[in-house]
């Protein structure tokens, strides 16, 4: 990878961290979906009491074996026994993810021979669409998460994409192998 594809890249992850800054913080996306537990200290407590170390669990775990004649509730819990603070550590942690994400995405535009802004913007919203289906829709057909949690989903990492799409157009020459 070369010098300016690398920075292209970076400066795409930029765009997407801030949109993603935006979706959960400035606008309801971020919670689309999430219901409030009630009598949620009790819970919690019973939980505490019945849990003994951090991790995933579903319940109940006989359907997951695969019986049937099952009754009363089933879910997914992501259980942590402490309160996760966000912290720094949490937020870089994300923006290497996203890093990540739109290297690969700017190596991939620079493997075509998509030339401007418009062509490349619409391979960058479809592979978007592409990551954010592969599995916010698996999530919603198995377990089952709310759809209007798996639409906001796929509508926030499309958005990223797009967003990190412009950036990565912009800077590539007109030849995008000329990138690679």
């Amino acid at each position: 990878m070369n010098l300016r594809l690398v920075l292209a890249g970076v400066l795409a992850a930029v765009a997407m961290f801030m949109w993603q800054w935006v979706a959960h913080d400035l606008l309801p996306l971020g919670m689309t979906g999430v219901g409030e537990i009630q009598n949620e200290q009790t819970v919690r407590d019973a939980l505490k009491a019945n849990i003994d170390h951090d991790g995933m669990y579903m319940f109940p775990m006989a359907m997951a074996r695969g019986e049937t004649n099952l009754s009363g509730p089933e879910g997914m819990l992501i259980y942590h026994a402490d309160v996760r603070e966000m912290s720094p550590t949490m937020l870089g942690s994300e923006f290497v993810l996203e890093i990540f994400e739109m290297l690969i995405l700017a190596f991939l535009i620079s493997q075509t021979n998509l030339g401007g802004l418009w062509p490349r913007l619409g391979f960058a919203t479809l592979a978007g669409i592409m990551v954010s289906i592969t599995t916010n829709g698996s999530y919603h057909i198995w377990y089952g998460f709310p759809a209007d949690y798996t639409a906001a989903s796929i509508l926030m990492t499309t958005i990223g994409y797009v967003l990190g799409g412009i950036v990565i157009a912009l800077m590539m020459p007109k030849d995008a192998k000329a990138m690679g």
